[in-house]
Order: C-alpha cells, then sequence, then structure tokens
C-alpha cells in the first residue's frame, strides 16, 4: 500500500501538533511545502474503518503527487477506533502502515475534531507552511472520507485544541473552516453500513462491521454520525463538497451516499458536485485515474473561485 517510498522524500516529519488534556501529544503531520509562497493547502486524512490509517499509505500517494507543486499539502494521523488486530487478524499486518503516534480506544467525534485541530495548526502555522490561510481544503477517503465531511459542515463544534505554534503549545479556538473538502468513498452512514454488512453470511464482512462499530459509543451515535443526519439536525456550515462514489462498492451502500448528496443540493444549491465512478469498487477507487484526474481538475476549481 505504500507503493514507492521515494514519493515521500520531499515530505517533512511534523511534530506533534496537539497536545490533549493528559499532556500526551495525540495528532501528528507530515508536511510539504509548495513550491510558490502564499500558496493554497490541501489537508489529507487517509482511509482505515475508522480504526487503521497512515499518513504515507497508497492511496494518499495515488492521488496527492498531481495535485501540483503549487499547492502545500499537509497529511494528519487521526485518532483510531480498536486496533485492527484484536477483531480482523486478515488484515492485521495493515497496523504496520501507522506511524508509532497512532492512538487507539478514541470514540466519534475523533476524527472529525483531529480534522479540525489539524485545520486550526495550518491556520495558526500559515506564515512558516507558506500558506495562505483563506485557502484551506480537506480530503479524504473511506473513514476518513467521512471525518473531513463531518468536520467541514460542522467545523467548530469540538472546544477548543492546545496546538503546536512557534515552538509553544497554545489553546486554540479559532474558525476551524475550509474552502471545500473532498469526500471519496465515504462511509456517510456508519449504522447503515453496518447493518448491511451484518445481514450477511460473510464473516470477513462482520468482522468489518465490529471493528468500525467500536469506534462508535452505541447504535444512536452512529446513526447521528450520519452526514445526512448532520445536515438535517447541526451543520453550521455548507463549503464546497467534491463527492465521488464508486459503482461497484460493498462498505458504502448507494444509498446513503445519494441520500448525502440530495440534502446537499436542497441546502446549498451550487456548492456540490457528485461524481459516479463506473466499474470501481470502494477498493478500487483509489487508483482509478478517472478519479486522479477529476479530483485535480475540482481542487484547481475551488483554488481558483475568490473567497
Amino acid at each position: 500500500m505504500r507503493g514507492d517510498p521515494a514519493f515521500w522524500d520531499a515530505w517533512s516529519e511534523g511534530p506533534y501538533v496537539r497536545r490533549a488534556s493528559d499532556g500526551s501529544c495525540d495528532l501528528r503531520v507530515s508536511v510539504r511545502k509548495a513550491g510558490i509562497p502564499h500558496a493554497a493547502c490541501v489537508i489529507w486524512v487517509d482511509s482505515g474503518m475508522f480504526s487503521i490509517s497512515s499518513h504515507r499509505s497508497g492511496i494518499a500517494q495515488r492521488l496527492l503527487p498531481y495535485l501540483g507543486e503549487d499547492v502545500a499539502l499537509v497529511v494528519a494521523e487521526v485518532r483510531k477506533g480498536m486496533p485492527v488486530t484484536s477483531a480482523l487478524p486478515l488484515v492485521g499486518p495493515a497496523l504496520a502502515l501507522c506511524d508509532g503516534g497512532a492512538t487507539f480506544g478514541h470514540k466519534h467525534p475523533a476524527q472529525a475534531a483531529d480534522a479540525a485541530a489539524a485545520v486550526r495548526w495550518v491556520k495558526r502555522n500559515a506564515a512558516s507552511l507558506g500558506v495562505d490561510p483563506a485557502c484551506l481544503l480537506t480530503v479524504g477517503y473511506s473513514a476518513g472520507g467521512h471525518g473531513v465531511l463531518y468536520h467541514a459542515v460542522r467545523p467548530n463544534g469540538y472546544g477548543p485544541h492546545t496546538i503546536h505554534v512557534d515552538g509553544a503549545w497554545v489553546e486554540d479556538e479559532g474558525d476551524a473552516s475550509v474552502r471545500g473538502v473532498g469526500s471519496l468513498a465515504a462511509v456517510v452512514n456508519p449504522l447503515v453500513r453496518c447493518q448491511r454488512m451484518r445481514a450477511t453470511c460473510n464473516y470477513l464482512l462482520h468482522k468489518k462491521a465490529e471493528v468500525t462499530e467500536a469506534y462508535f459509543e452505541d447504535k444512536t451515535q452512529m446513526k447521528e454520525a450520519g452526514v445526512a443526519w448532520l445536515l438535517r439536525n447541526g451543520a453550521t456550515h455548507f463549503p464546497l463538497v467534491y463527492i465521488a462514489q464508486a459503482e461497484n462498492d460493498t462498505s458504502v451502500p448507494a444509498e446513503t451516499t445519494e441520500e448525502v448528496v440530495a440534502v446537499y443540493k436542497d441546502l446549498a444549491p451550487g456548492c456540490s458536485e457528485h461524481k459516479l465512478f463506473s466499474g470501481t469498487t470502494h477498493e478500487t477507487l483509489s487508483a482509478s485515474v478517472e478519479l486522479r484526474d477529476d479530483l485535480c481538475a475540482w481542487v484547481k476549481r475551488t483554488i481558483a473561485l475568490q473567497p
């Protein structure tokens, strides 16, 4: 999944950028600065059933290089639910992709809160990163697509963060909104996803459901984590949104994505783009050249718009 490690040669391992209430540091980033000053910035959150991800994954490598040298990139290693090895031994080796900074045992909305903290960190450190703080976008895949979309429509509902700014820890309650959000193969309704998986006789799907469920307190929280539910009941922002859907996605029921698309169009006409990629699955969408080119074109259009 990592692909060619040379892709990461231009990246720097950022510090832990947020400090938790117990004094531990629990959010880490990697950064690739742009080749121009005052650049737009894309913040990436990876996939992983809410329980595994790597800020240096193959998915990131397939998509991010094509955004160009004039876009700064920040990739966040978000908090996780249960360790996959405890429930899903068949994909346990994927844990090797996780940083030593990966922390487990967290509950929703930890990953959306991490996206908010990453946005605040970029805004507070915009000068040193060479970034335009008014031109930030978030992009995520699968569970990461859920986290960035959930955050984008309610960016400031997670309390203050203690973040690293100019060598010091600073409590920050600043605006964490973004200009645009790219949500790729996103698990937009975790409850329906798990219900559909458990209705099968497939052992692996049952285990995937178990891993997903561990990130949520109960079914009520899973229901309220649905993006369509949030749009109707607590959304405060409606940034430009790009939603990519795989045609043959057994991990994301098609009707859940279509519901989000319909609700967003109703609440924020003209602010969303939805693309269905024929012949793709949840696992193969990230390798689609069509997705790569379409996502890059959307990012460039969104950057070019005046705030």
